[in-house]
């Protein structure tokens, strides 16, 4: 994993270089970036200003500043992203991951305002340190180990080709300049709103401007969420029991479900028995070393509620193509927590997996710009993780609710 806090200069990137992008290119070579480092590092400190601004950001201030840059690379070599690690008051606080996929083509794709981006956290991933991180757009990162390449989350090696690798980043460009030109059209709308008088800063669905502007939906009590690490249960690939558990641990912590309801508990029913409730989801789930797929956990969490007696009050499952904005705003308004599957690798098409990580979405949060989820994201105990929201970004959503 490249990890170097001083500018480096653009320049046309050398054939060792291209030919050595399984490893990490050396500190004190000239590589060619599609963006510099420099406008890069003021795209995100303007980005970081804009979260202030609008209150989202409540623990970044003045001293907010870049700790630390890793970069990441297209497939022949060239530095197509930047992920910065942040620090507050000299503390860490948080992230910012910018793809800048072709020249003058920037988008945060992922911030989060606690730890470090979990793919530089070498406690969390070994296997990438000290190895270049290809990304191909929209959160799709992997890596080449020995001419393959592995899923950068789960390790898992992927059937892609670097042609169809390219075809994937070259996708990502296509939505990014969409969502570019979505974001600069509603920023025009912003301000044509904010020169009438207009607040553009608080949720106003009965206003003239769009209750996806600057809003932020968040589920009831969320404060009081304390999700689980996947670090906490044994099995490797486990994010979809884990956020399983957590959409049921959501609704013991913040809306008043017994736990006993919906976990194994010892104690009189005082002490939630995680890991009896893990493998007994692990069961119902069908769960492989591969993972388990959203469908299979959306059904076996039914068949292990039915055998702890619960009666679920509602459920929803909706497939990619169905799946839109203003599905997540309603579910969360609605107060329910959501399961996201999102693809592996860089494509379902490109993997030996059907889909890639799950986390629990918690949260919406319409940025000046783009769209976001927060999520409980799996690698941390908090949910101040934000994704891009995207069409088509996700294969699978869905939700119980118990009230």
């Amino acid at each position: 994993m490249v990890k170097i806090k001083k500018l480096i200069n653009i320049a046309a990137l050398s054939l060792a270089a291209v030919i050595s992008i399984g490893s990490v290119p050396a500190p004190n070579m000239r590589t060619f970036c599609y963006v510099a480092e420099e406008t890069a590092a003021e795209y995100a400190e303007s980005f970081i200003d804009e979260q202030i601004a609008v209150g989202i950001a409540d623990n970044w201030n003045d001293s907010t500043q870049i700790a630390e840059t890793v970069y990441t690379y297209d497939t022949d070599g060239y530095i197509n992203g930047y992920i910065f690690n942040l620090e507050t008051d000299g503390e860490e606080s948080g992230y910012i991951v910018l793809d800048t996929l072709d020249y003058n083509l920037m988008n945060v794709t992922a911030f989060g305002l606690e730890n470090k981006y979990h793919l530089t956290d070498e406690e969390l991933f070994p296997e990438l340190e000290n190895r270049a991180i290809v990304n191909n757009g929209l959160l799709s990162y992997c890596y080449k180990k020995d001419n393959k390449y592995y899923d950068a989350e789960s390790g898992t090696e992927l059937t892609a080709t670097k042609a169809e690798l390219k075809e994937v980043r070259a996708e990502s460009i296509d939505i990014t300049h969409e969502l570019k030109a979505e974001a600069e059209l509603k920023r025009v709308k912003m301000a044509n709103a904010a020169n009438s008088g207009i607040s553009t800063y608080a949720y106003n669905p009965d206003g003239d401007i769009p209750d996806d502007y600057v809003a932020e939906v968040n589920l009831p009590n969320l404060e009081n969420f304390k999700p689980y690490s996947s670090r906490d249960f044994p099995e490797n690939n486990n994010c979809s029991p884990t956020a399983a558990m957590n959409m049921m641990k959501y609704w013991v912590d913040c809306r008043g479900i017994p736990a006993g309801e919906l976990f194994v508990t010892d104690c009189g029913g005082f002490r939630i028995d995680e890991n009896e409730t893990f493998y007994r989801i692990l069961w119902c789930i069908n769960f492989t070393p591969d993972g388990a797929s959203a469908k299979d956990v959306f059904n076996g969490l039914r068949k292990y509620l039915a055998n702890m007696l619960n009666t679920i009050k509602g459920d929803d499952y909706l497939t990619s193509y169905w799946i839109d904005w203003a599905w997540f705003k309603t579910q969360f308004a609605n107060g329910n927590a959501v399961y996201v599957a999102m693809p592996a690798g860089s494509d379902d098409v490109y993997t030996t997996e059907k889909e890639g990580h799950a986390v629990l979405a918690v949260g919406a949060y319409a940025a000046p710009g783009n769209n976001y989820l927060r999520i409980a994201d799996g690698w941390s105990y908090n949910t101040k993780h934000f994704i891009l929201y995207t069409y088509e970004r996700y294969s699978a959503a869905w939700y119980y609710r118990w009230a």
